[in-house]
């Protein structure tokens, strides 16, 4: 489980055609699950938060930058590093790239991919390269949305080898008020192979709109491993 509260300012490029009526900024760093659309062609999404899990013993930021490269394609850069608890360490990186095949709106289907690679910590933690998938769906009806993913990742460590973990997920989310938005996650962690069990969670966040291109998202997770977390953060669409 990847989560994060923080109150960050952000340097974002301001090359984007200001006749375009950007779509509203749309939190995906803050969850596992990722919707089926991608960022309007020439737009940048920059999130930034802050992780922390059971009693704050530990913190972790994370910082994302999105980038719409066509009508059906996005690239993603994710970087994290510890803040507290462990001094400061890169836990690593990794780039995504999302291909949608249908786009979804209101009674649409809408269909997406999204490989990607991750490269260990420069800081010479266990965790070494890896990659994986996920398969997104989302479908949007009566104001409600309906996110179904399923994640496939391949990890390998010096002391364990290679594990191999099928996530799904779903959320539903809904617009609580003009600014205010709500969405529950469960979800569940299933070692294929290496190490690694099964993990249940799930999550409640909001996120709240201070402008249409501008919000502030808080969540609380409960799982097997960690046993709570909790995170927030900012994004920043243009």
């Amino acid at each position: 489980m990847r989560r994060a509260v923080a109150c960050l300012v952000l340097l974002v490029p301001a090359s984007a055609r200001a006749d375009i009526d950007w779509r509203r900024a749309n939190p995906g760093r803050r969850s596992l699950f990722t919707d089926a659309s991608t960022v309007e062609v020439g737009a940048f999404v920059v999130e930034a938060g802050l992780a922390a899990p059971d009693r704050f013993g530990s913190g972790t930021a994370q910082w994302t930058l999105t980038y719409g490269l066509s009508d059906q394609v996005d690239v993603c850069v994710n970087v994290e590093h510890t803040v507290w608890g462990a001094g400061f360490e890169l836990a690593g990186s990794s780039l995504l790239v999302k291909y949608a095949l249908r786009e979804p709106d209101d009674g649409v289907l809408g269909v997406a991919v999204e490989p990607y690679l991750t490269v260990p910590s420069l800081s010479g933690g266990p965790e070494g390269f890896g990659g994986g998938a996920l398969l997104i769906a989302t479908y949007l009806t009566h104001g409600v949305q309906i996110d179904a993913d399923a994640i496939l990742d391949v990890a390998t460590t010096a002391q364990a080898g290679t594990a191999v973990t099928l996530t799904p997920v779903v959320s539903i989310g809904r617009d609580l008020t003009d600014i205010v938005t709500g969405y529950v996650e469960p979800g569940i962690d299933l070692g294929l192979a290496g190490r690694g069990g099964t993990n249940p969670f799930v999550g409640v966040g909001l996120g709240y709109a201070v402008t249409t291109s501008l919000t502030i998202d808080v969540a609380w997770y409960v799982g097997e491993a960690p046993r709570t977390l909790v995170f927030g953060g900012l994004t920043y669409a243009r």
